[in-house]
């Protein structure tokens, strides 16, 4: 196995990769309905809706509350808390009409794929098995 040090990358990730699609698709097939377009399911359902905006908010205020840990900066504290106090007002509209598993499950997916984008945008590295596995994580969660 070759490594290329510091980048994370080894090539058991490609492998890994090949091995995800293919079960992906295979799960795919078994799954699809012409009468359930799985695109058409997402982009009608509120509940993936106020999930994806609960995830944006949710990825601002982990950034936020991670840079207040790195700096002790009150402002970053602040705007954890604001990002917060505003999920909790938009999960409340949520369950109104929605499933509570349903938004909960949306939300973690989106939010396990956008927090790892933060923390690489801030300066985290990953190994390609750990975005596989955050990968396989989303993915798991959109069957349900």
């Amino acid at each position: 196995m070759t490594s290329h040090k510091g980048s994370g990358y080894n090539d058991t990730f490609s492998v890994n990769l090949f091995v995800a699609f293919h079960i992906i698709q295979k799960l795919f097939h078994i799954y699809y309905r012409e009468e359930m377009d799985p695109l058409k399911i997402l982009v009608d359902d509120s509940a993936f809706r106020y999930a994806v905006l609960m995830g944006i908010i949710e990825t601002g205020a982990d950034g936020a509350l991670k840079a207040y840990a790195q700096t002790e900066n009150p402002r970053y504290l602040a705007t954890t808390l604001a990002g917060y106090g505003s999920i909790l007002y938009v999960y409340q509209r949520a369950l109104k009409n929605e499933k509570l598993g349903r938004v909960n499950a949306f939300w973690n997916a989106f939010t396990t794929i956008s927090n790892v984008g933060m923390g690489m945008a801030m300066g985290e590295t990953y190994t390609g098995t750990q975005l596989l596995g955050f990968g396989l994580i989303s993915v798991g969660i959109f069957m349900i």
